[in-house]
């Protein structure tokens, strides 16, 4: 069989390729999982370094059906992390916490479902606000900015810089992909909830979810 179109070949290669960490017949679920866990770390380059929580507050806002509370924590040493807290008007309570992941997009505005940037209404009304729907269902909201999109890396179009390579890149020759960097900022977040949120948010119901980049994250 001769190949030249690289897309069939890269399919050939992948049909015959047998996974390495695949979960064999005779193996336990459990011993796989954990393998499996453990080189999902290496390859993302997980754990980084724990650091100061550095969290404050950095503003409050009623809105018309909640409150948003805008805060930010450090994630590693100098690097801090910016999110919005949505939580629903009524009964005070704690309440599921759902964690909103935006996809490449313009920034997490879009989960809170304000448009800023050309092009983000069409993101909005195709059901990408993600925290107006968790406050909704009477649950409390928390986007927050993932690297390398919104406000932590973009052109005056917002247009997410690890698109075009022109930041991420520096951190894969580090041997840091943006998507540990990612994963490793949720596991911050959430660090963050327990020690510091678990007067609005009830920790024994708190959900991630996400679309595109969001979702892989």
């Amino acid at each position: 069989m001769k190949y030249y179109n690289s897309f069939d070949f890269a399919a050939h290669l992948a049909a015959e390729t047998l996974p390495l960490m695949r979960c064999r017949e005779e193996e336990n679920v459990a011993s796989w999982q954990k393998s499996a866990r453990e080189k999902l770390a290496e390859l993302l380059h997980l754990p980084f370094s724990r650091c100061p929580d550095m969290f404050a507050i950095t503003g409050e806002a009623e809105l018309e059906d909640c409150t948003k509370i805008s805060f930010e924590f450090q994630s590693e040493a100098e690097y801090f992390v910016a999110c919005d807290m949505l939580v629903p008007k009524g009964e005070r309570k704690r309440r599921p916490g759902v964690i909103c992941l935006q996809g490449h997009s313009t920034g997490r505005h879009i989960s809170l479902g304000i448009a800023k940037f050309a092009g983000d209404e069409r993101s909005i009304q195709g059901g990408r606000d993600f925290a107006v729907q968790a406050v909704n269902r009477d649950c409390c909201a928390i986007v927050m900015e993932q690297r390398y999109m919104g406000t932590t890396g973009q052109n005056e179009n917002g247009r997410p810089a690890c698109l075009t390579l022109d930041a991420c890149r520096s951190s894969v020759l580090m041997d840091r992909p943006a998507i540990g960097e990612r994963v490793w900022d949720v596991m911050r977040l959430i660090d963050i909830i327990y020690a510091y949120l678990d007067e609005y948010i009830d920790t024994d119901r708190l959900l991630c979810m996400g679309n595109s980049g969001g979702g892989t994250t």
